[in-house]
């Protein structure tokens, strides 16, 4: 792990007992654990729209292209990978 280097953040006594309020019902040790956890949480979300927008412009060039299947080929796959699921869960 990277050595820590600290850093000071300017906030309202309200903003910073919200802070402490928040980490605390998430069960974080304390609020720096809990803002590097929103931080950690706001680059993965980043990362994950970032896919679904490459999928979905992969997906409308497929179409456009005129790579499709049918519906239903795709409902009984959905279906299926549900099916899967829950079997597994």
């Amino acid at each position: 792990m990277s050595p820590k280097t600290p850093l000071v953040l300017e906030v309202t006594p309200e903003q910073r007992e919200q802070v402490e309020r928040l980490s605390q019902q998430q069960g974080f040790a304390n609020p720096s654990e809990y803002v590097l956890a929103l931080i950690a949480s706001a680059a993965k979300a980043a990362v994950e729209k970032a896919e679904l927008l490459d999928d979905l412009r992969e997906s409308l060039r497929e179409a456009i292209a005129g790579e499709t299947i049918p519906a239903s080929h795709m409902m009984a796959a959905l279906a299926s990978e549900d099916h899967q699921q829950r079997t597994l869960n």
